[in-house]
């Protein structure tokens, strides 16, 4: 929170998300699943490009401060998981 979000970064996850949003819509039953709620709440698709076009403009000052608003360090946890025997074992070969 006190360092930012290297530019590189935040640049590889917006296209990550983004590209992943359009992949999504590739599929037929995503697709229409996702019509249908538009259906029902009244929406159109030009709702997904806006928060799209949203999502490609955030800069990693704006992520940060709803970070700092929304996270409270003292509440994560920070979890190792794994067989680290094996991890160890294949190092010392």
């Amino acid at each position: 929170l006190d360092k930012g979000i290297p530019q590189d970064e935040l640049k590889g996850a917006k296209k990550g998300y983004l590209d992943q949003e359009q992949l999504g819509r590739t599929r037929d039953g995503a697709l229409a699943a996702m019509l249908c709620e538009n259906l029902s709440v009244g929406r159109t698709m030009k709702y997904y490009g806006d928060i799209e076009k949203r999502i490609a403009s955030l800069t990693s000052d704006e992520i940060i401060s709803v970070m700092k608003r929304r996270i409270d360090p003292k509440h994560l946890f920070i979890v190792t998981a794994g067989d680290f025997s094996k991890a160890q074992s294949a190092g010392t070969q």
